[in-house]
């Protein structure tokens, strides 16, 4: 999952938010006040550094992520929202009153241009400026790629959308942190529910992938966790071009073989599209019996897809790493302060919350609550708060395990609203919440040596 728009220059820029009395100054979109030459030294120790795409194809899951990085890092500073307890409420992660380790936090945000290069490259620079900790990654590309760099250099980094399994498995690291479900979470969980939500009679699936590192992930993952129930059975699989920017002649070629499900392994925009095609297809060759399933749903897929999201009455199925439907108490908090804080105006992104900056504020209150607990930012002692970190932060109870530094979670699965029931930030319902997981001795897991 690269991208060859390696050419843009590195975009730096710093979001210093610190107590109530001055995060009114401060942008929400990152661009805030920038510290002096003079003091940047003696600031170096608060900096946390953040890889995030700012042009390329996932520019706008980087926008979503940095909403959620800007959000934890004001209340973190601040006090507030979901790191404080009011006396019926009590964090997940354990309670943060003002700062990390008494000083302000400071972001210190990098281009990706959406690359494995450039985010190794952005990671290389923060690290050499001494940041403290790195976060991001907006695509698995981009977070194996701030986790080499990372490890290389003896820095915590918490990933971002970083939902592969090489983060816990071949390519995992003693200093590398996953918070999102991987492609074998997401299918397991896909695997679990879909089967309920169709005829009792056997079904075949066919499924279409990118030609990528991901998309190949997907379809081995999407094949064993579907397969999974007797009634399950691939029929076939198709390669696509990355970014093919049409779906339709290989969809025809996938509706001609009479599968009753096709599983469209794509993210973003990619995935839209494909949705839109199939939509289209299906009008047109009158199919009554379409069920659409996207292992990896984004805000940005939901976001273009529009009526797509039900094919000819048949509402899309998915995996999300939470939405705002469940009813906790860290998502009511997270989703009031969300509100609170009015963030979608100057980032441009819907009122309601995405899964996407969800992820990005855990992961970076999980980092700030870990240093609180360690009493220091030396990495050693950090990792050691943070393996076996037991939490919830929405979807049930999770685990930050030892053994591969991955989240273990509950995945919410979800189905698409018909495009007259959705608002901005809104696009499906809450079908059930998958308790799944593998243990450590199961691949990926296995394949981890830390």
């Amino acid at each position: 999952m690269t991208d060859q728009n390696t050419g843009v220059e590195s975009v730096s820029r710093r979001a210093v938010l610190g107590a109530v009395g001055t995060a009114g100054a401060v942008s929400m979109a990152g661009c805030g006040v920038l510290s002096g030459d003079s003091d940047e030294e003696s600031e170096r120790e608060t900096v946390i550094g953040i890889g995030l795409p700012d042009d390329g194809r996932w520019e706008n899951e980087g926008k979503l992520l940095e909403a959620g990085y800007l959000l934890a890092t004001q209340h973190i500073n601040e006090g507030a929202g979901p790191v404080v307890a009011d006396g019926e409420y009590e964090p997940p992660l354990g309670e943060l009153d003002g700062g990390l380790l008494g000083e302000t936090i400071e972001l210190e945000v990098r281009n990706t241009a959406s690359t494995e290069e450039r985010a190794r490259q952005s990671a290389s620079e923060l690290a050499s400026e001494g940041v403290i900790a790195l976060a991001g990654g907006a695509s698995p590309a981009e977070g194996l790629g701030l986790q080499r760099v990372a490890s290389e250099e003896e820095t915590i980094y918490m990933g971002g959308f970083t939902p592969t399994t090489e983060m816990g498995g071949g390519q995992c690291s003693q200093y590398g942190f996953n918070g999102v479900q991987n492609s074998r979470l997401a299918a397991d969980a896909l695997g679990t529910v879909v089967p309920k939500q169709l005829p009792d009679e056997q079904s075949t699936f066919a499924q279409v992938y990118p030609e990528s590192e991901f998309g190949e992930e997907l379809l081995e993952a999407a094949e064993d966790g579907l397969s999974s129930d007797s009634r399950l059975r691939e029929n076939r699989s198709f390669a696509t071009q990355v970014g093919a920017g049409s779906y339709t002649e290989t969809l025809e070629r996938v509706l001609e073989t009479q599968v009753s499900v096709i599983v469209l392994n794509f993210t973003g925009l990619n995935g839209a599209i494909a949705l839109q095609d199939l939509a289209d297809l299906a009008a047109k060759r009158e199919e009554s019996n379409i069920q659409a399933i996207v292992p990896m749903m984004t805000r940005e897929l939901l976001r273009n897809a529009g009526d797509s999201l039900v094919i000819d009455g048949n509402p899309v199925l998915g995996a999300v790493p939470w939405t705002h439907n469940l009813d906790d108490p860290f998502t009511n908090r997270f989703l009031e302060s969300w509100q609170d804080a009015n963030l979608s105006i100057d980032l441009s992104v819907p009122e309601m919350p995405s899964a996407l900056s969800h992820l990005a504020y855990v992961q970076l209150y999980q980092y700030a609550a870990a240093v609180e607990r360690a009493g220091s930012t030396d990495p050693g002692a950090v990792i050691d708060e943070l393996e076996g970190q037991q939490y919830n932060v929405g979807p049930g109870s999770a685990e930050l395990r030892a053994c591969d530094h991955q989240a273990i979670q509950p995945v919410p699965v979800v189905m698409g609203l018909p495009e007259i029931q959705q608002d901005p930030g809104e696009y499906t319902e809450l079908v059930e919440v998958a308790d799944v997981s593998y243990s450590c001795e199961e691949s990926p897991a296995s394949d981890c040596e830390l």
